[in-house]
């Protein structure tokens, strides 16, 4: 081997000796890095969260309406929505769909909130036939949707 031979292949054993050198020194670097940002990941809210096993209470509701009515009559339809026999009017959501069964034909109504602390429209229907009532209760991360039929006759 000539001396040319030798010196070049030290310089290139040196040089790929300080790259892996300087390569092992950047994935440390890295990982340092990487570590120290998966630690600050965590914040003192999600440490001070306290996981129940308990299943929290079901939303319930009771819809109050008619059996049978008129056309032309004013109705109240109430949604009495509770949670462990309590009150709840803090829903996100209470709507109530009307449906006539034969025609296909619906409408959807936000309610409010009455005096009594329950959910409430009025409605008038204008035509007669077999109808479906259904309150849409979303409340405390549940939902719920009872349902009732009311039949109206011609006044």
């Amino acid at each position: 081997m000539s001396l040319v031979h030798v010196v070049l292949s030290s310089m290139t054993s040196n040089k790929l000796n300080e790259g892996a050198s300087k390569m092992k020194k950047f994935l440390k670097l890295g990982a340092s890095i990487a570590v120290l940002i998966l630690s600050a990941c965590g914040t003192d809210k999600e440490q001070n969260t306290i996981i129940s096993d308990e299943v929290p209470e079901i939303v319930e509701v009771v819809l109050n309406i008619p059996e049978t009515a008129v056309t032309g009559e004013e109705l109240s339809f109430i949604a009495e929505v509770k949670q462990g026999g309590k009150i709840v009017t803090d829903a996100n959501e209470v709507k109530f769909e009307v449906v006539n069964i034969s025609s296909g034909e619906k409408e959807m109504i936000e309610a409010s909130l009455n005096e009594e602390n329950h959910y409430e429209i009025v409605y008038t229907f204008g035509a007669n036939g077999t109808y479906d009532v259904t309150s849409h209760v979303t409340a405390r991360d549940m939902h719920t949707m009872p349902t009732k039929k009311i039949f109206i006759t011609s006044s």
